[in-house]
């Protein structure tokens, strides 16, 4: 990710936090379009963390230009997902989700440009959140 991305990210952020109930429980309904198997897992998430849901997107959001803090939201992230069960593959479903659902919150503001900058932090974020499960799976797995 380049900075210009990281900026547009950052700006366009900001415009959802007035509209964070809605987006949750979207992303929770193109979550399960996109996934069924992850609705047993994510069930009581669409009604317990609506404030949740936006406070650690707008952590991973800050933390794209400080790396030690990306680092550490997707350690928290990886070693939680895990402990869902949340395999690998599934996280392209997240990111999905999470694009349609962001596309829906801006509106016209989801430029190709700031759609770009998004798929770029999520991919960033999934690479770190996969990798931090891996480890702690290898920890237990010796």
């Amino acid at each position: 990710m380049d900075y210009q991305q990281i900026e547009l990210v950052q700006k366009s952020s900001a415009t959802l936090r007035p509209v964070a109930k809605s987006i949750n429980d979207l992303f929770y309904v193109r979550l399960h379009e996109l996934d069924p198997k992850l609705s047993p897992i994510f069930r009581g998430f669409m009604v317990t963390q609506d404030a949740h849901f936006i406070n650690i997107l707008t952590l991973m959001v800050s933390g794209l230009a400080r790396p030690e803090v990306a680092k550490a939201i997707s350690d928290h992230l990886g070693r939680r997902h895990l402990g869902y069960g949340i395999k690998d593959d599934q996280y392209d479903a997240f990111c999905k989700a999470l694009v349609r659902t962001l596309a829906h919150g801006l509106g016209e503001d989801f430029t190709p440009e700031v759609k770009a900058a998004w798929v770029a932090a999520f991919n960033l974020l999934v690479h770190l959140t996969k990798e931090a499960a891996a480890k702690v799976e290898m920890a237990y797995c010796h």
